[in-house]
């Protein structure tokens, strides 16, 4: 059975119930996409005919988001090795696809980073193992080829949102089902679902669907601790689920001793679908890996 539904199911889909949908939408205002920019841009980036040109304009007009989308240019992580000074510049380099991803990443990380107290302690605990995440996500993706173009990034920032909603929505039994100890085993799913009668996987799916993020962002939200449930981009699923896997290992130890690749199943999943030898690959490079992972961390902040 697949626990990340909730137990009432409505709109006949996997949406969490009206209920919980109405209480977020009372109090997400407080972390939601606030420039008008950033909000047309995720219109556009959904349409297949999304073109450059549009993206640019666009950006252009919102200074952070030009800003953001060049701190992200510049970063190692999306392969820059001479600056780039401008938007023009960023696109010709970068390409459409890098470019999406990169204001998509902008986003989520202005959502995450948006709430005020009493959530301050909270969200600061959720934004560095979201970071984490979204850092582990893109260098394993460098380390097995698996050829996405910064759709993990942004998939890694915001895979936990749901955890956000769910403390902003219901504080008292948010906090009695998730202790945020890095302990995101599928007994955290369980534990959600009856308290609170669904999961952050499903509400911060719901929500990023509601928001307009793209359709594999979404899925990977949604799947990543069940991600052999995902029927759409099972890759990118099961990579934010492997990063996540590894984050919360990391976060929870201090360090990587102790931790067995062969256990990680999203590594497992992308092996069986096509990643090539991942899991021998990673137990000689994991180190490596992380280390690379915690620059991309220190340069991000």
């Amino acid at each position: 059975m697949n626990v990340l539904h909730t137990a009432v199911q409505t709109q006949g889909s996997w949406y969490p119930d009206r209920e919980i949908q109405a209480k977020v939408r009372r109090i997400a205002s407080d972390f939601q996409v606030r420039s008008d920019a950033a909000l047309e841009a995720l219109e556009v980036i959904r349409e297949p005919e999304c073109s450059i040109r549009s993206l640019v304009a666009i950006a252009r007009r919102d200074p952070r988001l030009t800003t953001d989308i060049l701190k992200f240019a510049n970063s190692a992580l999306f392969g820059s090795r001479a600056r780039i000074a401008s938007l023009d510049q960023a696109v010709m380099r970068l390409g459409l696809t890098s470019c999406k991803n990169i204001i998509l990443a902008c986003i989520a990380g202005s959502m995450l980073k948006r709430p005020s107290q009493p959530y301050l302690e909270f969200t600061s605990v959720l934004w560095s193992h979201s970071l984490l995440t979204a850092t582990t996500a893109s260098n394993l993706n460098l380390e097995l080829s698996i050829g996405l173009q910064g759709e993990e990034y942004a998939a890694g920032l915001i895979h936990d949102v749901g955890r956000l909603l769910l403390r902003l929505a219901e504080p008292a039994k948010a906090a009695l089902a998730d202790p945020m100890d890095f302990q995101e085993s599928m007994d955290l799913i369980v534990r959600e679902n009856q308290e609170l009668g669904t999961n952050h996987a499903t509400l911060g799916a719901w929500f990023t669907d509601d928001m307009r993020f793209p359709a594999s962002i979404v899925s990977s939200i949604r799947f990543h601790h069940q991600p052999e449930e995902a029927t759409e981009s099972l890759c990118l699923s099961a990579l934010i689920a492997a990063a996540d896997e590894i984050a919360n290992h990391y976060q929870r130890r201090g360090s990587l001793i102790g931790y067995d690749i062969e256990q990680n199943k999203g590594i497992t999943l992308l092996e069986d679908h096509g990643v090539f030898d991942a899991r021998e690959k990673l137990k000689v490079s994991l180190g490596k890996v992380m280390e690379r992972a915690f620059r991309d961390v220190a340069e991000s902040k």
